[in-house]
């Protein structure tokens, strides 16, 4: 955390003034989005990038920037969408949960309330028993996904490839998942394991192509859907023969800097070579020296 940022928050305490919640701005964007630059250095000498010199806005990359959150969407919903037709995953496998097998007692009673007067505002309640009770709903089916997994490699003989993607049920808020899927399966069958292993009563495969696909993925990773699922839970997952991010090997030696990319751009302003702009600011320029 850069010394300047910290000061700056608590001298904003110190003086009784009112300030958004530390780490976000009040366009929603975290603080550290942009605040550090990468600088790269050409490996080898290339048609492709004749300039020696690179540099590039780091973004936080985070689901909660406001700015990074949305793109970080759009780019999965793109790449489950190619991953669909790459892998052959015309299926979709819905599983969901029974809010009794996560919580008992008042910690369920305590939740259902908190949920239902927070469900009219579209927003979760982050209280300390409904973030414990969603946290658990998240593991529980990821472990019992596992253990239908290995059912899955028992009945046909192979392990599936899939693309889950992490949603909360609009009746209990607790997850589900939903799962795009490269084997036939017959849904009585899955249906009875997944209750046999914890799981929900409700189980739903259908068939689906590559542009319903993207429809569906288009909904379960909304922007409510990325700000009501705790921080640390990975929303997407997939099976290790499925790469949704296949990246090319670079020309450039990267390396992070301190300082935000405008302060960079000053200095080589004159120099300055494809200059790239991202809604209005300075987002990556080489430099040819």
């Amino acid at each position: 955390m850069p010394h300047g940022l910290r000061s700056k928050h608590e001298s904003d305490t110190k003086k009784g003034t009112a300030i958004v919640p530390f780490g976000l701005l009040p366009n929603g964007r975290k603080r550290l989005c942009g605040a550090w630059t990468l600088h790269g250095t050409r490996l080898v000498h290339s048609p492709r990038n004749p300039n020696p010199r690179k540099f590039a806005r780091l973004r936080c990359k985070c689901w909660t920037c406001s700015l990074c959150g949305p793109r970080k969407a759009q780019r999965y919903r793109g790449q489950i969408i190619r991953a669909v037709g790459r892998f052959k995953m015309p299926r979709m496998l819905t599983l969901t949960l029974d809010a009794r097998k996560i919580a008992k007692g008042t910690e369920l009673q305590t939740y259902l309330e908190h949920f239902e007067t927070h469900k009219p505002l579209q927003k979760a309640c982050h209280c300390v028993t409904c973030e414990h009770v969603q946290v658990n709903s998240i593991k529980h089916i990821r472990k019992c996904w596992s253990k239908l997994r290995v059912y899955l490699l028992r009945k046909y003989g192979a392990a599936p490839k899939y693309v889950a993607v992490l949603e909360f049920q609009k009746v209990t808020g607790l997850a589900h998942l939903h799962i795009v899927i490269d084997h036939w399966v017959d849904q009585a069958w899955a249906k009875e394991a997944w209750q046999s292993l914890g799981g929900g009563q409700h189980v739903d495969i259908r068939r689906v192509d590559a542009h319903r696909t993207g429809a569906y993925v288009s909904k379960y990773l909304s922007k409510e859907m990325l700000l009501s699922a705790p921080p640390g839970m990975r929303r997407v997952t997939t099976s290790r023969s499925v790469k949704l991010d296949e990246k090319r090997p670079s020309d450039y030696f990267w390396e992070v800097v301190k300082g935000p990319i405008d302060r960079f751009y000053l200095v080589y302003r004159e120099i300055a070579q494809e200059v790239v702009l991202d809604e209005g600011e300075v987002a990556s320029f080489s430099v040819r020296e």
